[in-house]
């Protein structure tokens, strides 16, 4: 099994090891809190682990297998010409706890899935997998550019809100920012958070995993990056 991942928390460790461990900074007016977020993963049989390439696939077929991991979930499709691909991922909340949403699909069902994955400083990847009802679940992680593109689910856009957090890093100031989910509704998410949402006339949920980015006016390292994930789930 293949799998290419991303995680916040390690991001910040391996920015640690090189000298540039995190500082949070409280004042009476302004109080600071450390930057918390989510953790996500995906993964697909297609896309080698540590490929660097760009990768925009189709793949359409029928569910021949749902599995749990620990942590994480897997959907296995079987195409109309045999071949077989699976798609897994794996969500945790800013306690490390696995809240992975099962895919809300069932053997023998047909589904359509959407696999968009880059590399540039980072990896940048995102998934929408869809079936005959409409969407099944979509993700996307954004380190240092989006994965999906604004069209990617029909219905959704998603912005950045107000800034929740801030924290002094050798590198500048780290932002973090609340999601915004425009749909039926609006919906307003500090990272970690999850509530339903109404797309399409269908009940969903939405996931706000993490949202953070360096202020431009004050970053001070060519490498600081950013992290936007979020996700939807029937």
């Amino acid at each position: 099994m293949t799998r290419t991942t991303w995680s916040p928390v390690a991001a910040l460790l391996a920015l640690g090891a090189s000298g540039c461990f995190v500082f949070v900074h409280h004042t009476e007016d302004d109080p600071y809190r450390p930057i918390e977020a989510g953790h996500a993963d995906a993964w697909f049989d297609e896309v080698p682990e540590f490929d660097t390439g760009g990768h925009d696939i189709q793949f359409e077929g029928v569910v021949v297998g749902l599995h749990e991991r620990s942590p994480g979930v897997e959907l296995e499709i079987e195409g109309d010409d045999g071949e077989r691909q699976v798609l897994g991922w794996e969500v945790q909340n800013a306690d490390a706890i696995d809240v992975t949403p099962a895919f809300d699909v069932d053997v023998g069902q047909r589904v359509h899935l959407r696999w968009v994955s880059h590399v540039t400083w980072g990896w940048s990847g995102g998934f929408v997998l869809q079936d005959e009802q409409g969407l099944v679940a979509a993700l996307e992680i954004d380190t240092f550019g989006p994965a999906l593109g604004g069209e990617a689910v029909p219905g959704l856009r998603v912005r950045r809100g107000p800034i929740t957090q801030r924290a002094e890093t050798p590198c500048g100031l780290e932002l973090q920012r609340a999601i915004v989910f425009e749909a039926d509704e609006e919906l307003v998410l500090e990272p970690f958070d999850r509530r339903p949402l109404r797309l399409d006339g269908q009940e969903y949920a939405a996931l706000a995993i993490a949202w953070s980015a360096f202020d431009p006016a004050e970053v001070h390292c060519a490498d600081a990056g950013h992290s936007v994930v979020w996700a939807v789930h029937r």
